[in-house]
């Protein structure tokens, strides 16, 4: 049975995977990412990056091998891929037997005013899940911040990717509020905007409006 994912018709569906292979599950994790991207396109969706996690730098999940994000034109869509034969076929033959486990989540766009780029695989990704502390003015306190933040972090690099907000998830987390995807042209911009005075002074009122929060820095594939 696909789960539906409370979205409306029109909206695009973008998928986050994170997955975690078995120490024998890499041939078979290869065979089956050769073959999704067909199937997706058929029901007008795609793997649009790939990301190869290389450090954690913030939060106690344990890292993935890969985090593969992908979007789909709409709900019907993404619910026609889950009931694909071939995708059903491939899922049974190739993917389950590879991983030991997998989180999914579902979003939508969040419609972030903030100018979005698409990074190639020279860059530098950050992958950042987020959940705001109970209250509206806690999110209102974190979109301060990263209002204010996305005016300085292009000063060291940083290009915004997706802003995404999850309406579902499958496997082992809790919902967060937030999924961002961004990334820097090379780890010395990371390294500087980490210490930038400005970005100091922002730090406390993002972490106040947080109850939780995971980075993890990786590289494309």
């Amino acid at each position: 049975m696909v789960e539906t994912t409370n979205q409306t018709n029109n909206e695009k569906v973008y998928v986050t995977a994170l997955y975690y292979l078995k120490k024998d599950g890499r041939e078979k994790f290869e065979e089956y990412k050769s073959k999704v991207g067909e199937i997706f396109e058929k029901n007008n969706g795609s793997v649009d990056k790939v990301i190869k996690p290389i450090k954690l730098v913030k939060g106690n999940m344990a890292l993935p091998d890969e985090i593969h994000f992908g979007i789909f034109e709409n709900e019907e869509h993404f619910q026609a891929t889950g009931k694909d034969v071939d995708y059903v076929n491939l899922v049974e033959s190739y993917r389950t037997p590879a991983l030991d486990s997998m989180i999914v989540i579902i979003s939508i766009d969040a419609q972030s005013i903030v100018p979005q780029e698409i990074g190639d695989n020279s860059k530098f990704y950050a992958i950042t899940l987020l959940t705001y502390n109970e209250g509206q003015h806690h999110k209102d306190n974190f979109e301060e911040y990263l209002s204010k933040s996305c005016t300085i972090m292009p000063e060291f690099g940083a290009h915004f990717e997706k802003f995404l907000i999850p309406t579902l998830v499958k496997g082992n987390l809790e919902k967060p509020s937030k999924v961002h995807l961004f990334y820097f042209d090379n780890m010395d911009g990371v390294q500087k905007m980490a210490s930038d005075p400005r970005m100091l002074e922002l730090y406390p009122i993002r972490d106040k409006a947080l109850s939780s929060a995971t980075l993890i820095l990786g590289k494309a594939l």
